[in-house]
This record gives structure tokens, C-alpha cells and sequence, in this order.
């Protein structure tokens, strides 16, 4: 499976590890919530739009979901890919504690 298309080309190959196939989906982020950089980890909020994870966090923006794998401002854009399935390459996730680690693991998001 590659889906290493010219619109993902330059930007998901840092944070999707392909030696595992991805699932990769398009999904619907917040607006005006800023920059979403890609590698973020990414929950739902109240509405179920993408947000960035917030580790701690007693709402449904503390539960990790998926990992975001192109740049997303969501200023101009209200959609952007996420990686539901697969490998990421460790380093280039945020947050990349243990902790999140283990619960994208859980969602058979796994890192190297």
C-alpha cells in the first residue's frame, strides 16, 4: 500500500513510518484554532473536530485519537490528513512520552 501521493509526499514521510501500512484519512480540525504542526497527536473536542492532544486533560481533548501528518492552519483550511492506522516514527510526534506512546499503541498507532 503506498499512499505516497504528491499531496503527502514532502510532508508525511518525517512522521509516518511506512515499513507498517498507514491508514490515512481526511478528517475535520477545529477552526481558527491556529497551526496544527504535523506530528501532533491529535484528539476531538466537544463538537468531534480534530484538536491537538492535551495530556491531562479531563475532557475529551485529554484522550489521544490519531496523529496529525501534514501542517493543518486551520485558519484557511478546516480539513486535513490524519494517520488512524500504522507507524510513526517517534521523534517527530508531540507529545512523544511514554504515556502517549502506550495509548497510541492502544489505537494500533505504533512508533519506532
Amino acid at each position: 500500500m503506498d499512499f505516497n501521493t504528491q499531496e503527502t509526499k514532502n510532508y508525511a514521510i518525517p512522521v509516518v513510518n511506512r515499513t507498517h501500512p498507514p491508514v490515512v484519512l481526511t478528517g475535520s480540525f477545529t477552526p481558527n484554532n491556529g497551526i496544527i504542526p504535523a506530528g501532533t497527536v491529535l484528539a476531538k473536542d466537544a463538537a468531534g473536530t480534530y484538536v491537538a492532544y492535551v495530556p491531562g486533560a479531563a475532557d475529551t481533548t485529554g484522550v489521544p485519537v490519531c496523529v496529525n501528518v501534514n501542517e493543518v492552519d486551520t485558519a484557511t483550511a478546516s480539513a486535513g490528513l490524519v494517520l488512524r492506522h500504522g507507524m510513526v516514527n517517534q521523534d517527530h510526534i508531540t507529545p512523544n512520552d511514554a504515556t502517549t506512546i502506550s495509548a497510541l499503541a492502544d489505537l494500533t498507532i505504533y512508533s519506532a
